[in-house]
């Protein structure tokens, strides 16, 4: 957020960190964003304050402690409430059942309320006798479709790298070039908030000759992401 990008200062970076926390809890999207936010925020705070870049990792380390408190604090309560650490919705609903949905329209082309009616289904075959609480269906529909995504790794690892992709090239370049590079073109307030290009290479494209910068930190997060899928299918197979 904007409000991130004002004196660099623990008394403003901590609140900051909080406030990125407390959206992710409405917003679970907002997990996504931890690793490019905390990048860009470092590098604008070095630009802001040259005099003061050898503290910038300090106020990072805070802004990523302040960040983690919500979330964590969610997550011990769903330990005290179910017995199981795990991040869920507010509305107590496992994030993995909305991961797995999104996988299985993937495999087999289906809309999400025909994937959700699918999967309830399928939950009340695996547990017959039902769930005595909202907490306890939260609980082991989340081990459930856990197992669900596990079956179906190079699908799930597919829709990952692309989402993360579309993601990128997408409103967070735009989010990047409004609020770290100051471009106006980029206003949230006067473009359209999905415009047809949105997330493809068109859009990175034109993103990328406005701000060489961003070009570069595009290269380099694809980089950096194929180079986890290496990794990952290098353990993977070698477990195997």
């Amino acid at each position: 957020p904007e409000f991130a990008l004002g004196p660099v200062t623990w008394r403003w970076v901590f609140p900051s960190g909080l406030c990125l926390g407390l959206a992710v809890l409405v917003r679970p999207v907002g997990l996504y964003y931890f690793l490019p936010a905390t990048v860009l925020l470092a590098w604008a705070w070095m630009r802001q304050k040259p005099a003061r870049r050898p503290a910038v990792p300090a106020f990072v380390a805070i802004f990523l402690f302040a960040s983690i408190l919500p979330p964590f604090a969610w997550m011990m309560r769903n330990k005290n409430v179910t017995g199981r650490w795990m991040f869920s919705a507010q509305g107590m609903r496992d994030l993995y059942i909305a991961r797995a949905a999104i996988l299985n329209m993937h495999l087999k082309s289906t809309t999400y309320e025909e994937t959700m009616s699918y999967f309830e289904g399928e939950l009340k075959k695996a547990y017959p006798q039902g769930f005595s609480s909202t907490a306890e269906e939260a609980s082991k529909s989340g081990h459930w479709a856990m197992r669900f995504i596990f079956r179906h790794p190079v699908g799930y690892s597919y829709i990952m790298a692309r989402d993360a992709v579309r993601m990128l090239v997408g409103n967070s370049m735009k989010v990047a070039a409004w609020m770290v590079l100051k471009d106006d073109r980029y206003d949230p307030f006067q473009i359209e908030l999905h415009p047809p290009d949105e997330g493809k290479p068109a859009q990175a494209l034109m993103l990328a000759r406005r701000h060489p910068f961003l070009g570069v930190s595009l290269v380099v997060y694809l980089l950096f992401l194929g180079f986890t899928y290496v990794l990952a299918a290098a353990g993977f197979f070698t477990a195997w």
